[in-house]
């Protein structure tokens, strides 16, 4: 999972960053991707308050795949 701060405009730079860690950790990506827009223009106006997690399912490839220290930035 990866977490988005900011104007959803640019969620594709988030979703980029969680698909590399995806390609380099993982042995196995389902196609479930979820995207939960958890504060956006009808909490608030302030863009930068906003905040979305983005989850997929995958698979670890080896043991250590995963870490904190290899997932994407905002990412658990």
């Amino acid at each position: 999972m990866a977490v988005h701060a900011g104007a959803h405009h640019d969620t594709d730079v988030t979703c980029g960053e969680l698909s590399a860690w995806v390609a380099r950790c993982t042995s196995v990506a389902t196609r479930l991707v979820r995207e939960s827009y958890l504060a956006g223009w009808p909490d608030t106006a302030d863009a930068s308050a906003w905040w979305a997690q983005i989850a997929w399912a995958v698979f670890l490839a080896a043991a250590g795949a995963g870490t904190p220290s290899q997932a994407p930035a905002g990412g658990s």
